[in-house]
């Protein structure tokens, strides 16, 4: 069952990405790949086995993480990737500087922009992470080498070393 489960999980990622390759082609066949800014985001990651759970609703890394592919035409290079941090807030205040709008300095997110024409340049500290399982709220703040979460009670805390333990396996707290 466990196999099942990992297999229609990795088709479902094959069908997205055949989805999107026929999205990128039609754009190009309709000439508007040059004026055509495309975001793609999914769900966040689901837990196929690690840390011995199946499903969502943690804190975790594969949890966590949400795919991302931003294409903006005369910014953007093909093939560049970052490992900056950047959060899902970030979107709105990105996609009103692409469309050449103003940007209110009150909102939560900053824009990307400056890391999709520099993917070397710097992301944010820290980003965000909440979470509810059952009457549990979860949170969590993750720099670039620290994830620190906690489960709102006494000996439920965490923090990882991502550096030295990527896969958040020796909870440090």
């Amino acid at each position: 069952l466990r196999r099942e489960y990992i297999q229609a999980y990795h088709a479902c990622i094959s069908y997205i990405d055949a989805q999107l390759g026929m999205l990128f082609k039609a754009l190009r066949e309709h000439n508007l790949w040059q004026d055509t800014i495309v975001v793609f985001t999914s769900d966040h990651g689901y837990h196929l086995g690690e840390h011995f759970m199946w499903g969502k609703v943690t804190l975790f890394e594969e949890c966590a993480r949400v795919p991302l592919i931003i294409r903006a035409p005369g910014i953007t290079r093909a093939g560049t990737s970052t490992d900056a941090l950047v959060e899902l807030v970030d979107f709105h205040p990105t996609l009103l500087e692409l469309c050449g709008l103003e940007v209110n300095d009150t909102l939560q997110g900053k824009s990307l922009v400056p890391l999709l024409g520099n993917p070397e340049a710097p992301g944010k500290k820290y980003a965000y992470t909440v979470v509810s399982r059952g009457t549990k709220l979860g949170r969590s703040i993750r720099t670039q080498g620290w994830r620190y979460a906690q489960w709102g009670g006494p000996g439920m805390a965490e923090l990882y070393d991502l550096k030295n333990d990527p896969r958040e396996y020796v909870n440090l707290v």
